[in-house]
C-alpha cells in the first residue's frame, strides 16, 4: 500500500505514528563539542585580522535572579558560559589568554559554584593561560605601553545575548545614542572609548565583521545542535497543535509547546513567540498573544527553541477547528505549492535575493501581489537572525529559512509556513522536517 494511501485510509494512526517517531528521535541529544573546535574557530579569527592582538568580551553579570547566557560571539569563540570573562589572543606570541572572574566564595553559596582560574579550567577549555579578571588591564600594558603604533581587533558592535538579535538591537541602541535626551552607547562603545583613552597611539579594527563572517558556515556539530533544537521544536510545536481548539487563550498554545520543549532539553525561547489567531495573523511580529481563539480562525504559529545555544526557526498555519474551509484551503495550498518550489530551489550558488525574486513572482501570478509583505527568509544559527547576506550566493553550511507568507486583509486571516533549511553541497535538508505542514496531515493531527 502507498504511504499516500495510508495516510488518506488512517489520518488518525498516521498522526500518532509520526508524533511517536519525532519523540524517538529526540531522547538522545549530540555529544558537544570538544575544546579543538573552538580553538580551531580562535585561529581562523586571528589570522582573518592579520596576526592583531584580540580582545573579545564575554556577557556581565546578570542583575536579576534569572540564569545567566552568554553572548553569542564569546561562546563561538571559547564554550565558555561564565558572566564577566575575557579572551585576549596574541597571535604574535601564540598566545591565548582567558579571564576568568575568580567569584566570592559566599556568593557561590547563592548562586552555585564558578569556572575559576585553575588546572580544571585549562582542561575544560584547552586554554593554557587562565587569569583573574583583574589582571587584564597589565596583560594589555604590557601589549601597548610604549609602542609606537599598537593595533587591537575589537568587537565594536552590540553584543547578542539570549533572544537579542543584530538588526534590531543595533538600529534601536544608534536611535538612543542619537536622542538628545539620553545619548545612551552600548557596552562595546564605551568599551572602545576607554582603551582609547588609556593608550592614545592605539589603532583599534573592528573585529565584529571577521566574527560574524566565521559564524556563516555551520560545521557538522552546529548543525548537530541545530538538527536537536529544531527537534525539540517540532515536538512541542505538535503538542501546540494538538492543543488548539476554539476557546483556547493564545497564550495556552504557546504554553503547550514550552512545556514539551522544556521537558526535551530547550534553552529558552529563540524569540518572543508568534501565536496570532484571526486577525492577528495579519501582524507580522505579533507577540501580544492573549486573544481568545474563535471557531473558523486559522491560528499562526511562528515559535522556535534554543538548543546548546543554537536556534531553529519554524512557522505553521493551521484550523482551530481542525479542518480549513474551501477559501483557507486553498491559499493554504498554494502558499505551500510555492514554498516546497523554492525549498526545491535552495542550492550552492543560489542568493536568498533570487530565491525571493522567484517567489514573488509566482505568487504574483497566483493573485497574491497585494498580500506580500516580507522577505522570503533569512539566516540563522546562533541567532535567530544570523549573520549572512541574502544577496551573496549560498554556499554548503549556510542554514537559512524558507518562509512566504500571504496576508489576506480582506478574508481576515494570514498564513506563513517556515522551515529552516541547511544547505548542503548538492542541495539541501529541511531540518524542520518533523512536523507536518501537508493540510491533511495537520488535519488528522488536530483531530487525533
Amino acid at each position: 500500500m502507498a504511504e499516500s494511501t495510508r495516510r488518506r485510509l488512517f489520518p488518525g494512526l498516521f498522526a500518532v505514528l509520526l508524533l511517536a517517531a519525532a519523540w524517538a528521535a529526540a531522547e538522545a541529544g549530540p555529544a558537544p563539542p570538544g575544546p579543538e573546535v573552538y580553538c580551531a574557530r580562535r585561529k581562523a579569527l586571528a589570522q582573518k585580522l592579520g596576526g592583531v592582538p584580540v580582545l573579545v568580551f564575554g556577557a556581565a553579570k546578570n542583575q536579576a535572579y534569572a540564569p545567566f547566557r552568554q553572548n553569542n560571539r564569546f561562546y563561538y569563540l571559547t564554550g565558555v558560559a561564565e558572566p564577566d570573562a575575557a579572551l585576549l589572543l596574541v597571535p604574535a606570541e601564540k598566545r591565548e589568554v582567558l579571564f576568568l572572574d575568580p567569584g566570592d566564595p559566599k556568593m557561590e553559596r547563592w548562586d552555585g559554584p564558578r569556572l575559576k582560574p585553575g588546572k580544571e579550567a585549562v582542561r575544560i577549555t584547552g586554554i593554557e593561560t587562565i587569569l583573574p579578571r583583574e589582571d587584564l588591564p597589565d596583560r594589555l600594558d604590557r601589549l601597548f605601553v610604549g609602542k609606537p603604533a599598537p593595533s587591537l581587533g575589537l568587537p565594536v558592535f552590540p553584543e547578542e545575548v539570549g533572544t537579542r538579535i543584530l538588526d534590531a538591537s543595533y538600529p534601536a541602541l544608534e536611535k538612543r545614542r542619537q536622542d538628545p535626551l539620553d545619548g545612551g552607547t552600548w557596552r562595546e562603545d564605551r568599551i572602545r572609548e576607554r582603551l582609547e583613552a588609556r593608550y592614545e597611539t592605539l589603532t583599534i579594527r573592528d573585529a565584529s565583521p571577521a566574527i560574524r563572517g566565521l559564524r556563516e558556515i555551520k560545521g557538522p556539530g552546529e548543525v548537530e545542535a541545530m538538527l536537536e533544537a529544531a527537534r525539540i521544536s517540532c515536538l512541542g510545536m505538535i503538542e501546540a497543535i494538538r492543543a488548539t481548539k476554539p476557546g483556547v487563550y493564545e497564550y495556552e498554545i504557546a504554553s503547550a509547546m514550552a512545556d514539551v520543549c522544556r521537558r526535551k532539553g530547550g534553552q529558552g525561547w529563540a524569540y518572543a513567540p508568534i501565536v496570532g489567531s484571526g486577525p492577528n495573523a495579519l501582524v507580522l511580529h505579533y507577540s501580544k498573544n492573549d486573544r481568545q481563539v474563535e471557531a473558523g480562525d486559522l491560528v499562526l504559529m511562528d515559535a522556535g527553541f534554543f538548543w546548546a545555544y543554537y536556534a531553529t526557526d519554524i512557522t505553521r498555519t493551521f484550523p482551530a477547528s481542525g479542518a480549513y474551509t474551501p477559501e483557507q484551503r486553498k491559499a493554504y495550498d498554494d502558499l505551500l505549492a510555492v514554498q516546497q518550489e523554492a525549498i526545491d530551489r535552495v542550492k550552492p550558488g543560489v542568493s536568498l535575493l533570487a530565491l525571493n525574486a522567484y517567489v514573488n513572482r509566482r505568487l504574483r501570478a497566483l493573485g497574491y501581489g497585494k498580500a506580500l509583505f516580507h522577505f522570503l527568509g533569512h539566516f540563522v544559527g546562533m541567532a535567530v537572525h544570523d549573520p549572512g547576506r541574502p544577496d551573496l550566493p549560498l554556499r554548503a553550511g549556510h542554514v537559512i529559512t524558507i518562509e512566504p507568507g500571504i496576508y489576506l486583509d480582506d478574508e481576515g486571516f494570514g498564513i506563513r509556513i517556515e522551515d529552516t533549511i541547511l544547505v548542503t553541497p548538492d542541495g539541501c535538508r529541511v531540518l524542520s522536517e518533523g512536523i507536518p505542514k501537508d493540510p491533511d496531515e495537520i488535519e488528522a493531527l488536530m483531530a487525533d
